[in-house]
């Protein structure tokens, strides 16, 4: 259970720094509704 809440974890923050940053593209703007 501990690995897998620090890799949660890990992903936030990455997501958390690229919406900070402004470099590359958040996730969210990733959905599969706009994939064809």
């Amino acid at each position: 259970m501990a690995p897998l809440v620090g890799t949660i974890g890990s992903l936030q923050a990455m997501e958390a720094i690229k919406l900070l940053s402004g470099y590359g593209t958040p996730a969210s703007e990733k959905s599969s509704s706009t994939m064809p």
